[in-house]
């Protein structure tokens, strides 16, 4: 399981381009992982939230369930910068925490 925030080296604010952005990142992961890690990545599911952040910029949040390798990452989201982590087995207490934080802003 992985724990990634995707954020913009620009102040794209625009929620709408955001969101396209995002689409594309996983269209490049489906494309990485058809082509390179066809079993591993088969059944790669996620859960994302957006916000923006004190500047005024989207970022995003997502949990996979797969932990993807930073270069990866950095290869499918050319906008900006990443912060990748993988979460241990056994931490889903502090993931329940994270997706109610969330759920709660919405």
């Amino acid at each position: 399981m992985g724990f990634l925030t995707l954020t913009y080296a620009e102040n794209v604010q625009d929620i709408k381009k955001a969101n396209h952005h995002f689409r594309l990142f996983i269209r490049r992961l489906n494309y990485y992982f058809s082509k390179y890690k066809k079993n591993k990545y088969k059944d790669l599911k996620y859960l994302v939230a957006y916000e923006y952040q004190n500047r005024g910029a989207v970022h995003f949040h997502i949990i996979f369930s797969e932990y993807i390798p930073n270069k990866v990452v950095s290869k499918c989201w050319p906008y900006g910068y990443n912060k990748n982590l993988p979460v241990e087995t056994g931490t889903n207490k502090f993931i329940s925490k994270y997706v109610a934080k969330y759920i709660i802003k919405v």
